[in-house]
């Protein structure tokens, strides 16, 4: 392990940089902080664009008088409380099932936000379609 920290350094790669473990991963240690640092970033994205999407909402009521941004956050709840029993089923398997499942999740309800919330039947979208976010991979 201490041979590869050195050819790493050596290199000029940062071993301790999440990308570069993703790009090469060595062991179940680089497959989880990957994993991790995958799901922070599509966390991050679902949270802007769930802010885009709060946005756009702002102000605005249903004919009943409901105000559609606190719907919005009321079901943004029950979301994290769903992911949360869903992907803890998969923790009681395995740290990286249940980052795993997470990360997938959250990639589904980033794109709910943006298909019903942030695509316009009069322009262009408010934010990028959500592609899922990869990592590339070292040569072989």
């Amino acid at each position: 392990m201490i041979t590869l920290l050195i050819a790493a350094l050596l290199s000029g790669q940062d071993y301790n940089d999440p990308a570069n473990r993703c790009a090469n991963p060595m062991n179940g240690l680089d497959v989880s902080a990957c994993t991790e640092m995958l799901l922070n970033a599509e966390t991050a994205r679902m949270d802007r664009y769930l802010a885009a999407a709060s946005a756009t909402l702002e102000g605005r009521t249903s004919g009943s008088g409901g105000d559609f941004a606190a719907a919005l956050a009321e079901s943004q709840t029950q979301w994290e409380a769903y992911a949360d029993t869903a992907c803890g089923l998969a923790r009681d398997a395995s740290h990286y099932l249940a980052q795993d499942c997470r990360k997938g999740l959250t990639q589904e309800r980033t794109l709910y936000l943006w298909t019903f919330f942030l695509v316009r039947d009069d322009g262009p979208a408010l934010l990028d379609h959500p592609e899922p976010l990869m990592v590339e991979t070292a040569p072989e």
